[in-house]
């Protein structure tokens, strides 16, 4: 172990050191023991990457967008505790009406409500969110539960979309002069 290392339980458990003692005498008289240390496990924070994804326009309740996102926890390689490395997701921010709800278990997000206009590429409030999501790990043996946040950019993508005609009453005069017809009429 050198000078200025950083003790991680992930990456090593067990120190073994040899200690030289001497004094000051003379002749100078030393001792030799072997010293084991082991490192004690505490929870280290998960860590989640910012992503950009893409969702149809008008897509259904249900409709899966993107992947799902992976969280991770170094905690996992030592499992000495094992809530520090089982996972939860949860929208922070970025969706006041609720239009998105991810799987807090796998990290799936999905259309939450299928209404029309919620998810429309035309429209300049409807056709880009910037979702903050937070993975949480369970804490556990008096440690604090820890969490990561990051940025998912879920940019709706467009469809052609049908035109939509309404009935409608239309009054014309009588006698009003014809307008110009194609030849093949």
């Amino acid at each position: 172990m050198a000078t200025g290392t950083t003790l991680d339980f992930e990456s090593t458990q067990n120190y073994s050191a040899r200690v030289e003692v001497c004094d000051t005498g003379r002749p100078v008289l030393c001792s030799y023991a072997t010293m084991d240390l082991q490192v004690k496990d505490v929870n280290d924070p998960p860590v989640l990457s910012g992503s950009s994804v893409c969702v149809v326009e008008n897509s259904p309740a249900g409709s899966p967008v993107g992947s799902p996102l992976q969280g991770y926890d170094e905690d996992i390689i030592g499992k000495t505790f094992g809530g520090w490395y089982n996972l939860t997701y949860s929208i922070e921010a970025g969706d006041s009406r609720k239009v998105f709800r991810i799987a807090p278990l796998t990290g799936q997000i999905e259309v939450a409500r299928g209404t029309r206009g919620l998810l429309n590429y035309e429209s300049n409030d409807a056709n880009r969110f910037e979702l903050v999501v937070r993975v949480s790990d369970q804490g556990g043996q008096g440690e604090p539960k820890l969490h990561a946040e990051a940025r998912v950019v879920v940019d709706v993508t467009n469809i052609n979309e049908p035109p939509i005609a309404s009935p409608q009453t239309l009054q014309i005069a009588e006698n009003a002069p014809r307008s110009p017809r194609q030849s093949d009429e």
